[in-house]
């Protein structure tokens, strides 16, 4: 059955003139950086913040403000240039593009399916694989929709990996990937691949912020955080919520802000719900949280803090970022948070390891690379190639961490 959706609402149609800021010093930097941890409704960063210089960043600006807004860029000496004079227009394209307008039977990795679809083919797991796959739910989220998984077992108590999707609503590329790479893990006739599905339980949870998900697809394709109502903004963000270091940096007490951490430590039903489950998963060694975009491998911490075996995770990162590479020459940065981008605490790798003390934690940002001013809007043609990669990279990872001794 094909049904018709509704536009996106109005904040996108405010939000409309696309800049791009050039940042030529660390003041520049710290100018933006102070944006986005302050920012409201009429100005959005994009561009995932790095500690560089120079560097480009993508602004969305409301029309009543851009007057204002490129009087102080210029005050503060930041050149930029007018990319999308209404980004509106391209959110129509895209939607165009992914037939957004259609809710569709089925699910593959040709376009960018719906929650209900999504959730459609996990429950189908069970009944194709039977005695392999179990669905599971790790909670409900604030408008009450569950906080959907799996688990592909073949046999009991075996050490465990845990995958996160979509934690960002936004990032659509995460619970592709994360599907597509559950897809690999039971159907896949690569000897290696078939190994690692066999000796460990995979948790596979593609889309822990379910209401922000769906709410990309319905009203704001843009949207990133949480749906709970906070006086007259909506969410926090759910990557800030979790109970490490909590709010001390890279957050905001702003409930307006895309970086809001909450109220309180694990204020926001998907994190509470998503931590308990977690807690409840026996020899988890390794957990993967899959974002976008910046083409990065991350790990530990958001802060000051230094994890302590950081030699492991560096050479687990370098195995796992040269067999990235392999099959298309997708190149990729590694390091832990704080000193690959900025300092941003209350995240949800930082919390596993710091907290659950799971072994090892790593967050993927995928496709496309930092330069790329439309990065949450990849195209579908590259969801496959992204998942091929990504599932590379899984493998090496895997493969290193055993051989350091972190997988028993």
């Amino acid at each position: 059955m094909v049904m018709l959706h509704l536009q996106f609402h109005m904040k996108i149609a405010k939000i409309s003139v696309m800049l791009v800021l050039h940042l030529k010093s660390w003041k520049n930097v710290e100018f933006v950086r102070n944006l986005e941890l302050d920012l409201d409704n009429t100005l959005e960063v994009l561009t995932p913040i790095r500690k560089e210089v120079p560097q480009e960043v993508s602004v969305l600006v409301s029309p009543s403000r851009i007057e204002d807004f490129t009087e102080d860029l210029q005050s503060s000496a930041i050149a930029y240039t007018l990319v999308e004079e209404n980004f509106q227009d391209v959110l129509d394209q895209d939607a165009r593009i992914n037939n957004l307008r259609a809710i569709s039977e089925g699910f593959g990795w040709d376009r960018y399916y719906r929650l209900q679809n999504i959730h459609k083919w996990l429950r189908s797991l069970e009944t194709k694989h039977p005695g392999v796959v179990t669905t599971v739910v790790g909670g409900s989220s604030y408008e009450n929709r569950d906080l959907l998984g799996i688990k592909i077992s073949h046999g009991a108590n075996n050490p465990a990996v845990f995958l996160e999707g979509g934690i960002h609503a936004r990032e659509w590329i995460s619970p592709a990937t994360t599907t597509f790479i559950a897809n690999e893990l039971l159907t896949s006739e690569n000897a290696e691949i078939k190994r690692l599905a066999q000796t460990y339980d995979w948790y596979i949870f593609p889309n822990v912020n379910p209401d922000g998900y769906v709410h990309t697809f319905r009203a704001n394709r843009m949207w990133r955080k949480t749906r709970r109502p906070y006086g007259f903004c909506f969410g926090a963000d759910p990557n800030r919520n979790w109970n490490h270091h909590w709010n001390e940096v890279g957050s905001s007490s702003f409930s307006c802000s895309e970086v809001y951490a909450g109220p309180y430590t694990f204020s926001e039903k998907e994190t509470s719900n998503l931590s308990t489950y977690i807690k409840s998963i026996s020899n988890l060694r390794l957990y993967v949280s899959m974002h976008s975009y910046s083409q990065l491998l991350l790990y530990p911490y958001g802060t000051s803090d230094k994890v302590k075996n950081s030699q492991d995770y560096d050479r687990i990162s370098n195995a796992t970022v040269r067999a990235i590479a392999r099959r298309y020459g997708t190149s990729y940065e590694y390091g832990n948070i704080e000193e690959t981008i900025y300092p941003a605490s209350g995240g949800s790798i930082d919390w596993v390891h710091g907290v659950a003390h799971v072994p090892l934690a790593f967050t993927f940002e995928l496709r496309p690379d930092s330069n790329d001013h439309y990065g949450f809007l990849l195209p579908p043609d590259q969801i496959i190639p992204t998942g091929e990669e990504s599932m590379d990279g899984i493998v090496a990872m895997v493969q290193e961490a055993e051989s350091l001794g972190y997988m028993n």
